[in-house]
């Protein structure tokens, strides 16, 4: 159990269940919230209903209670891509001073920063999680100049304030120190997932030559890389699964047919939970290729189905991965990609023992309720150092 008092925790984050099309900080936003709660806390999320151009169907007149998180959706009726809300702001200003803590997630966008503001007005401590946004080759690939400005003009204040900046992986850390900012400390905590019972060993044919991608299709995913390597791997078919919210797909589409890789490519498109599943279940081996990925929780899935993974060292649990186990850890070179890749599917004897060692791994070191106890220290650690500059003020 965590602490017996109930600490009360508002996480604010532009998005939320069930605007899945997001991606892991969904997920992991409410892997952390749902643990809080079963450990004693009170737990809200304030966030808007956007997903995509449309909006979730949720309640906007109370909150929705989400695995006994509580949950707070409000319109953005206007600057959408950076998730204002009026309502949202309103909401804050009437409720700031009933929390003990403040989690802020993700950068750049409108909720975090005036969250962050509202929360020094009434003199709540809060911490940010940048949610792998604060990466300097990120920046420079997506509106760098419009991103530096907000950097230096906005975010650095709400960095220095921060009573810590969680960063979930050493790489997300050395990222961030990167940018030369001011702050008080940056503490790593890693992403989880909630693990079920052990589905036991995979019956997977030692002669099947398939891998999967599941993730969203765009660029920094390094898809791009993947392709070629493929072409090094004649007997091997790829499954990509996942979300085209920017029409990539047709620049995949003429690389395969450059590549000719006609054939042995499928698009499966968006998978619902379920699929997702049974997909990284029966898959011989789960390849992520990135670029840049903050954490890579499909990782996690992926390894809790007892699934090995190829992964390049551009994904932020990757050192985790090297260093536990549960899969391979390679270059984004389509050499070093196809290498690793060959090297699970020519080994069915050293792919059976990676997918005990996997599950071993999420059982040590990814579970959520670890995870949250660990939070949950750092928030009380913040709210101490908080009251003490109060008393001092």
């Amino acid at each position: 159990m965590l602490e017996s008092y109930t600490m009360r925790v508002l996480h604010v984050v532009p998005y939320y269940i069930p605007a899945w099309r997001y991606g892991g900080p969904i997920r992991s936003v409410h892997g952390l919230s749902r643990e809080l709660v079963r450990g004693g806390a009170q737990v809200d999320v304030v966030t808007t209903s956007v997903d995509g151009a449309a909006d979730s169907d949720v309640p906007h007149d109370r909150p929705v209670d989400i695995d006994g998180v509580r949950v707070f959706y409000f319109r953005s009726r206007n600057l959408r891509r950076l998730y204002y809300s009026r309502e949202l702001s309103r909401h804050l200003d009437e409720t700031m001073a009933g929390y003990d803590i403040v989690h802020l997630h993700g950068v750049f966008l409108w909720p975090g920063w005036r969250a962050a503001r509202i929360a020094r007005r009434n003199r709540v401590p809060f911490v940010t999680s940048p949610r792998g946004m604060l990466v300097r080759d990120l920046i420079r690939m997506r509106s760098r100049w419009v991103k530096t400005a907000w950097i230096h003009g906005i975010e650095r204040k709400t960095l220095a304030d921060a009573g810590a900046v969680i960063a979930s992986t050493r790489h997300e850390r050395d990222e961030i120190q990167k940018l030369g900012l001011r702050m008080r400390q940056i503490l790593i905590h890693p992403n989880g997932i909630e693990v079920g019972a052990d589905p036991g060993p995979r019956a997977i044919d030692p002669a099947e030559r398939r891998v999967l991608y599941l993730g969203r299709l765009s660029r920094e995913k390094g898809l791009d890389r993947l392709l070629p390597a493929l072409a090094l791997l004649p007997d091997v078919t790829l499954d990509l699964a996942g979300n085209d919210e920017t029409g990539y797909r047709d620049e995949l589409e003429s690389q395969i047919a450059r590549l000719g890789l006609g054939g042995r490519v499928r698009f499966l498109g968006h998978l619902n939970e379920e699929q997702k599943w049974k997909a990284l279940r029966a898959a011989p081996l789960l390849v992520l290729p990135s670029y840049s990925e903050n954490f890579g929780v499909v990782v996690l899935e992926a390894m809790s189905m007892r699934t090995p993974v190829v992964l390049t060292s551009g994904v932020g649990v990757a050192d985790a991965v090297a260093r536990y186990g549960g899969g391979v850890v390679v270059s984004g070179e389509a050499e070093a990609l196809a290498a690793g890749i060959r090297e699970l599917l020519e080994d069915p004897v050293k792919r059976e023992a990676m997918e005990v060692r996997a599950r071993q791994v999420i059982e040590e070191h990814f579970t959520w309720d670890g995870i949250a106890k660990a939070m949950r220290e750092t928030y009380d650690q913040v709210i101490r150092s908080n009251d003490a500059s109060t008393r001092l003020s």
